[in-house]
């Protein structure tokens, strides 16, 4: 409720199928939008001390309906899953510090970045290289979520002006 409260009620889904899986990479998952199911590493403690699991689970459920057409017809369908990947974590990350969590700030946001953004889809942007890379990346979150915050477009609008704002960067 929390994160349908910071952004759409719509974007949360009532329903989804997550798939546990054997932990290779030490916390990964994977959100497929086209299935309204989650893919995640089944681990058990959390390994990011700032990031407990049950965040980064809300993290990928909250990436489900992205693939609607009133969300995604304003991207292009093959950066659709990293733009609300990224979309999704200051809200998650917001919501995860109302209720003591974890905190959403800079640090926290560049940690998730680098944990739990894997993949072929981050080839488009700068964060698997360096850490003033990942950090450009949180402090262009950080700008998207305040202006968002502050002027609370449509979630299209939101996805397709964090879409130019990333690629300004990259």
């Amino acid at each position: 409720h929390h994160i349908a409260r910071l952004t759409e009620p719509e974007l949360i889904v009532d329903v989804a199928d997550v798939i546990l899986v054997y932990p290779i990479v030490g916390g990964a998952g994977c959100a497929h939008l086209s299935y309204n199911s989650v893919r995640l590493e089944a681990m058990l403690a959390n390994p990011h001390p700032k990031l407990p699991e049950v965040v980064r689970l809300a993290w990928l459920l909250a990436q489900l309906h992205q693939d609607l057409p009133v969300y995604s017809e304003s991207l292009a369908a093959d950066r659709l899953p990293l733009i609300g990947a990224l979309a999704m974590l200051p809200p998650v990350l917001t919501a995860a510090g109302e209720v003591e969590l974890t905190r959403y700030q800079p640090d926290v946001v560049a940690e998730a970045l680098s944990a739990w953004l894997v993949g072929p889809a981050l080839e488009s942007l700068p964060v698997s290289g360096s850490d003033a890379a990942t950090g450009a990346v949180a402090d262009v979150l950080q700008d998207w979520w305040d202006t968002y915050q502050g002027s609370r477009p449509s979630w299209q609008v939101a996805l397709a002006s964090l879409d130019r704002m990333l690629s300004a960067v990259a």
